[in-house]
């Protein structure tokens, strides 16, 4: 049997932030989020469906923090959202999370 390339991102963000793969979370009411961590629920998301404005961004800022030696980081707030939401690098995250 193959491993999905979901289940792969799974694995794999569970491993960079020590956590664990919550399986077959998608289809279960007991367990919520893809990845748990002491502090972090992380919900996996992998496919063809990010905008393509926001990765057009993100190589923007990416280009303009490595030229500055700063870590990138893209925030999004829709109109009438309560809070923002951060876009960072999974390994820039675990960093300033581990201190």
């Amino acid at each position: 049997m193959s491993n999905p390339s979901w289940k792969k991102l799974e694995q794999k963000i569970a491993k960079k932030l020590g956590g664990k793969r919550i399986p077959c979370s998608g289809v279960s009411r007991d367990f919520k989020g893809d990845v748990i961590t002491d502090k972090l629920l992380v919900d996996c998301k992998y496919g063809e469906q990010i905008p393509k404005r926001i990765i057009d961004w993100w190589k923007k800022v990416k280009d303009e923090a490595e030229k500055m030696n700063r870590l990138p980081a893209i925030v999004l707030k829709k109109k009438g959202m309560k809070g923002e939401l951060i876009i960072l690098d999974i390994d820039d995250f675990r960093k300033m999370i581990k201190g």
